[in-house]
């Protein structure tokens, strides 16, 4: 009668012992969850910075290159004999970032520009305002969000050469 009750008690005591197991990884897998949720809920808020030009000129595309590396560094296909007309921009900080996120938006932008080059902003013969009324050394004000370590710049408008109303 004894045995029977104590193997009555096992799966009671058993259960007395996962419940609080299960209560700790149901508390530590909300906190992951909310830290992952608050992370991109942050990167998807558009940011404002500023960017100093560095360089202004025109490109025509060409069968051997018929493409340029965009923002999120994918390779967009255009037709050969294409023109645009860039400017090249640097952007000056990610100071609306707070560390360590920070840092790493700074070590990525640095390796992007030296794997392709600057950033720039092309604009088609139709569409060059901004361009004609951009000099090297000007302000640009940057709305960018960034995905993981990449930046997507949203819009770019000149502080230093506003256009007249």
């Amino acid at each position: 009668m004894q045995e029977k009750q104590r193997i009555a008690l096992r799966p009671w005591v058993l259960s007395l012992l996962l419940l609080p197991l299960l209560a700790l990884l149901a508390i530590a897998g909300y906190r992951i969850f909310t830290a992952n949720w608050d992370q991109m809920l942050k990167s998807n808020l558009a940011r404002t910075t500023t960017a100093t030009v560095r360089e202004k000129r025109e490109v025509i595309i060409t069968e051997q290159e018929p493409y340029y590396v965009n923002d999120l560094d994918d390779r967009i296909q255009e037709r050969p004999g294409t023109r645009q007309f860039r400017v090249y921009y640097e952007i000056d900080n990610f100071d609306q970032v707070s560390e360590p996120k920070r840092t790493e938006l700074i070590k990525s932008e640095q390796d992007r520009v030296r794997e392709y080059g600057r950033r720039f902003r092309a604009y088609s013969e139709n569409n060059r305002e901004l361009y004609d009324r951009t000099q090297v050394g000007d302000k640009l004000e940057i709305h960018y969000r960034y995905i993981g370590d990449k930046k997507e710049v949203l819009s770019i408008e000149n502080l230093t050469h506003r256009p007249k109303d």
